[in-house]
């Protein structure tokens, strides 16, 4: 097998492919791999995709990886997708990540996970975003971030809205904001609910600003506070109509005052 060149490997249907053993798979060498084309590595077996070396399958092409169904995706132990570059990561399809499982997501690293481009992250359903890492989400661009629903978001656990950057929290539509339960609106941290803008914190339903902690009630600016809208402010509870600085109540209009009481 090892002497066996590139385009005698490259002549191989899949049915043929599907004959060497996960032994002979292992030794494969770099040069041997790019002799195969993406259909006949759509003929593979679990056993022998998972049996490639770490330095082989880090050289498998865009245009090879192309060949993989979505079912040999799902198939792929962490090993084999931890060895994929960032360029192969960035080049499946859509339909190819319907294979990902949750846990799957979870091995992706940081700079796998940074080469997700808008399309396949919004493509991912919302079992699958709960694998999610927190370190991943922490280092999400904010061009990721639009390619993320509001459907997804509402799925992702407290710890999950909380790893995310300040950066990508300003930049949340109201729609995407929309998506978040009032448990989620709970889990954000001060530092994020200091860069929410007035339109933002306006946007948000009347159940959702039940969610605010008194914590981060009183640390909410003056300029904040005018985008509060009388509806949200009449919604809240005792203990978060209580959390309001002096200043922070000074600075409401008699409508919004009014509306607390």
């Amino acid at each position: 097998f090892a002497v066996l060149t590139t385009s005698q490997l490259g002549s191989l249907t899949s049915t043929q492919v599907k004959g060497i053993t996960t032994q002979e798979f292992g030794v494969l060498t770099t040069l041997q791999l790019s002799g195969f084309t993406s259909s006949s590595l759509s003929g593979l077996a679990s056993t022998q995709i998972n049996g490639l070396s770490t330095t082989t399958i880090s050289h498998i092409s865009t245009t090879q990886v192309t060949g993989f169904t979505s079912a040999q995706i799902g198939q792929m132990s962490s090993t084999f997708l931890n060895a994929l570059s960032t360029v192969t990561v960035g080049a499946l399809t859509t339909t190819q990540l319907d294979g990902l499982g949750s846990a799957q997501l979870t091995t992706l690293n940081t700079t796998q996970f940074a080469s997700l481009t808008t399309l396949q992250l919004g493509s991912l359903t919302v079992t699958q975003v709960k694998g999610f890492s927190t370190t991943d989400l922490a280092i999400l661009t904010t061009v990721q971030l639009t390619g993320i629903s509001s459907t997804q978001l509402g799925a992702l656990t407290g710890p999950q809205i909380a790893s995310l950057s300040s950066t990508d929290v300003n930049n949340l539509t109201t729609t995407q904001l929309g998506g978040l339960l009032s448990s989620q609106i709970g889990a954000l941290t001060t530092s994020q609910i200091a860069v929410l803008t007035t339109i933002q914190l306006g946007g948000l339903s009347t159940t959702q600003v039940k969610g605010l902690e008194t914590t981060d009630i009183a640390f909410l600016t003056t300029s904040q506070i005018t985008g509060l809208t009388t509806i949200q402010l009449g919604a809240l509870i005792t203990t978060q109509v209580t959390a309001f600085t002096s200043t922070q109540i000074q600075s409401m209009t008699t409508a919004q005052f009014a509306a607390l009481l």
